[in-house]
């Protein structure tokens, strides 16, 4: 259910060859090598082709749906001393300069990605060495930084907005989030256009939740409002007391680990209405937009009411390459083999080089457990395996 590409999107993306060839790049890993590696019996992989940098675990909103921070967010039940521990700049650096030589597509985001000091220094050296490098906010922090984030060439700012200015500040906790987050949008677009660029390509974010889904095409109106790149909109990741308990069982026996990231997508899907949705999403469909915009997943209209109602349902995703294609790197530098669900740690870039980390014991470990023994119980409605 994606959109037509509008010609003057096209025309945009042109101005960027950097960006369509290592787009291409990263395509051909995704849907071709990737699947090379997964075959091999040792669990070895090539560089990852992507580094997801949650840079803080710190945020200044409390979403409701969040995972980390909103109503069942794990947050609230780890130790504050570790929720504050980041990586200096230093170690950033040095990780950047260790794979330089094959430039993976850095995507960063947090908690609030703005509540890391050097964040402006880190995007400058890491374009200095000509990486592609996103950014996931939540816009409240944008203005101040417009000029510095075009200067600095910053290729794609994602910013998430929940529906129209009252819906969105519910669902933030914060009254004024909304006309923050927009007025930060509206400051890069002016910036780019005082400067005559083109990056960063804005695009919004949104998910359905009980409070939005009967709004989400008021997100829409809004992108065009702000002249975005892009839309990406999500039906929502969640878990079951069932599926979690299933989860843990398995990782104690396999990896010798208790999880705890699952506890934080324990909303109830029953609060949502999936004819409502499915309403919803017809509609978006119906009408011309200025952008392009895709959901995560892709269903059918038919098969939108067993997302929320079977969560054993992968709808034919079967097979997650995600631990062969990309790095997941936390706050306190740990790696991770899952950027939703960081259980799962093969080293620290405190301590060692990330190129020795991605083909470790304890990587190649995982992978194989991934490979052999299937999706885990959390697979079903996890980003990595419906969102590649």
């Amino acid at each position: 259910m994606a959109s037509r590409v509008p010609l003057h999107t096209v025309m945009r993306v042109l101005e960027s060859p950097d960006l369509i060839v290592r787009t291409a790049r990263t395509a051909v890993r995704k849907r071709i090598t990737s699947r090379l590696d997964y075959r091999r019996t040792d669990g070895f992989s090539a560089p990852p082709i992507q580094i997801d940098l949650k840079i803080v675990n710190a945020c200044n909103l409390r979403c409701k749906m969040c995972a980390q921070w909103g109503e069942a967010g794990y947050n609230f039940t780890r130790p504050s001393a570790e929720i504050r521990e980041t990586v200096p700049l230093s170690v950033y650096k040095k990780m950047i300069d260790d794979v330089a030589s094959f430039k993976p597509w850095i995507y960063i985001w947090g908690g609030e990605p703005f509540l890391y000091p050097d964040l402006l220094p880190l995007i400058t050296y890491m374009k200095s060495k000509g990486f592609i490098v996103s950014v996931v906010t939540n816009g409240t922090k944008v203005a101040q930084h417009a000029r510095e984030l075009v200067d600095a060439g910053l290729d794609v700012l994602l910013v998430s907005v929940d529906g129209p200015r009252e819906t969105h500040d519910n669902i933030r906790g914060y009254k004024g989030a909304f006309d923050l987050t927009t007025d930060g949008i509206r400051a890069i677009q002016a910036e780019k256009q005082r400067l005559g660029k083109v990056k960063p390509y804005v695009s919004l974010m949104s998910v359905f939740t009980r409070d939005n889904q009967d709004r989400v095409e008021e997100i829409y109106e809004l992108g065009d409002e702000l002249k975005i790149d892009g839309m990406l909109s999500w039906y929502g990741w969640y878990q079951t007391l069932d599926s979690g308990a299933r989860h843990t069982a398995l990782l104690q026996e396999k990896m010798n680990i208790t999880p705890w990231s699952w506890k934080g997508y324990l909303w109830s899907a029953q609060e949502i209405d999936p004819e409502v949705v499915v309403r919803t999403v017809q509609r978006l469909n119906a009408r011309q937009w200025s952008f392009p915009y895709v959901f995560f997943p892709d269903l059918k209209y038919e098969d939108v009411p067993a997302y929320y109602r079977d969560h054993s349902n992968t709808f034919g995703y079967h097979q997650c390459r995600a631990p062969w294609l990309m790095c997941e790197i936390m706050p306190n530098g740990d790696v991770a083999t899952c950027r939703d669900y960081s259980d799962v740690v093969v080293g620290n870039i405190k301590q060692d080089s990330l190129l020795n980390i991605w083909n470790s014991q304890r990587s190649r470990e995982f992978r194989l457990f991934l490979k052999n023994d299937g999706l885990m119980p959390i697979c079903s409605r996890c980003q990595g395996l419906m969102g590649l």
